[in-house]
């Protein structure tokens, strides 16, 4: 099996193909960063940019056209690309486990 493949199955929703403008920042960085997203699912993206190794493990991700905010966590990186996880379904996730397993040990 491909690394590629590997990654997919590893996903708990499909990404599609974008080309979208975005930035990053965080409060390491003096200014935004701008980078490409190639491609997005409700739970992740993944972003081209310069020196992508180079990012911090969290940063925020604004995409443009959009105002909110996106809280991202670095899942894996090659020199210009970068896989991230965006932290709101991560946060939203465990607390839906926590609430399957109470719901279960109180049923």
């Amino acid at each position: 099996m491909t690394k590629a493949a590997v990654e997919t199955d590893q996903r708990r929703s499909r990404r599609r193909p974008v080309y979208m403008k975005a930035s990053i920042s965080h409060s390491t960085l003096s200014e935004g960063l701008d980078c490409i997203v190639r491609e997005i699912s409700q739970d992740g993206a993944r972003l081209e940019l310069p020196h992508a190794k180079d990012l911090p493990l969290a940063f925020l991700l604004r995409l443009d056209g959009e105002t909110a905010l996106r809280l991202c966590t670095t899942a894996w990186h090659s020199d210009n690309q970068v896989g991230v996880e965006f932290s709101q379904q991560i946060i939203e996730r465990n607390a839906q486990s926590r609430t399957a397993v109470l719901n279960f040990h109180t049923a």
